[in-house]
């Protein structure tokens, strides 16, 4: 008695939970793209890339240090303030401005800017690739719950068929044209049917449970799930391979730009560079006065400032072979990139063809067992009316039934395989 009592309530709120929202695929998608915390490691190296592209224009600012020193000098020295020796203690101050700007560089500067946007590219395409991944994880996870979904309904229709089935048993048990021995039997079915539906109701909370942590969703959160919208997805899935590939052309790229960078530091480089400062020494004496004084600390600032100008030029004659050593690395690397290119393509390729040979596959199964299916549903339902009349045993009203159920599910899980391809290049 507690046994039916237990699944009708089962199964009335399990209704009412999923009826209550419906969460299509492209809002799942969408949802993900928008949990942060998915991606922050991505997020983090795209503005770390950001930053590094603002800051290197800084270097062609001048450059601006000041410096400042406190001396104190022991024995004979040359006192930088009076250009001559002392042979006491001497304490000092000196206060200083220098400031150098690059003139040339070998280009290196453009060449570094071009390899901070190649890397800001490559941050962008591992966002691009978690992102389709993830999308990737959600689908396959969709699909799932799509099946286990249909798959409970499909019990519970089995579990309405089986009571329908004793209700005509209980008929055919009054009439003597059955023993109980069918009862038996077909109520044995049905509590291996509710089974089955605690099972199916088990996976579908599990499986909930990890699309909402995906995309950002309150752990117990529940929703219906809608094949429908599988076919109204509007999202390009694309195979690792592609993203390979595009990583492999950016990687080239860089090595163009590296080797630029490395040439830019055999070339001559110039720069302007100047300073300004002044000091004070205990050793400037003013000889014109008695005991001959130090001279005032306001003065000796005044008196002491210097200021200067410079022009470098920096011309490298031998670096060892550097750079010719850099440039044929550079070539080997090249040649290397190209080979994969071509086989990362190859298997682009192979895994266009591969799909669509399994969607003709998938659509001929499909459309073989959905022939099938109403096929055996016709033999279900004529073997049902046989029996009715006594002529025909339950096992074999029963064996037509599980035929029937289990072509049923196989075509509609081939629906579900077929769906996932298709995204795949849409």
């Amino acid at each position: 008695m507690m046994k039916k009592l237990v699944f009708p309530v089962i199964l009335i709120w399990s209704r009412l939970v999923f009826s209550q929202d419906t969460l299509a695929l492209q809002q799942c998608i969408d949802a993900s793209k928008k949990n942060e915390m998915m991606y922050a490691t991505e997020n983090r190296t795209l503005r770390q890339a950001d930053l590094n592209i603002k800051y290197n224009k800084w270097s062609l600012l001048p450059s601006l240090t000041g410096n400042t020193s406190f001396n104190t000098s022991f024995g004979r020295r040359v006192d930088p303030f009076t250009n001559t020796f002392a042979t006491n203690t001497v304490n000092s101050q000196s206060f200083g401005l220098n400031t150098s700007v690059p003139v040339f560089n070998g280009f290196n500067f453009i060449y570094s800017r071009n390899k901070l946007a190649i890397e800001k590219q490559k941050n962008e395409l591992s966002l691009k690739q978690k992102l389709n991944a993830n999308s990737i994880k959600i689908i396959e996870l969709y699909i799932e719950l799509c099946k286990v979904q249909l798959q409970k309904d499909l019990a519970v229709t089995r579990i309405e068929k089986y009571k329908q089935i004793q209700v005509i048993q209980k008929s055919l048990l009054k009439g003597g044209k059955i023993n109980s021995m069918d009862t038996l039997k077909s109520f044995n079915s049905l509590l291996t049917e509710e089974s089955n539906l605690l099972n199916f109701e088990n996976q579908l909370n599990q499986k909930a449970i990890d699309l909402n942590y995906l995309i950002g969703l309150p752990l117990t959160s529940k929703y219906a799930y809608q094949f429908q919208s599988i076919k109204a997805c509007k999202e390009e899935i694309e195979f690792s391979e592609s993203f390979d590939l595009e990583n492999l052309n950016i990687e080239t790229n860089a090595l163009q730009e590296q080797l630029g960078i490395d040439r830019s530091r055999i070339l001559p480089s110039l720069s302007i560079s100047g300073s300004i400062g002044t000091g004070y020494s205990t050793n400037n004496k003013d000889y014109t006065t008695p005991n001959n004084p130090t001279l005032p600390y306001s003065e000796q600032i005044n008196t002491n400032l210097y200021e200067g100008i410079g022009v470098n030029l920096s011309i490298p004659i031998f670096n060892k072979g550097t750079y010719l050593k850099a440039r044929q690395l550079s070539e080997l690397s090249k040649t290397e990139f190209e080979q994969r290119k071509q086989l990362k393509e190859l298997e682009i390729e192979k895994r266009k063809l591969q799909n669509k040979s399994q969607q003709n596959y998938l659509i001929s199964e499909i459309t073989q067992l959905t022939s099938v299916t109403k096929n055996l549903r016709t033999i279900y339902e004529k073997s049902l009316l046989i029996y009715k009349e006594g002529k025909l045993t339950y096992r074999e009203v029963e064996t037509a039934f599980l035929e029937w159920q289990v072509k049923l599910i196989d075509m509609k899980m081939k629906e579900l395989d077929l769906e996932l391809l298709k995204l795949y290049y849409k």
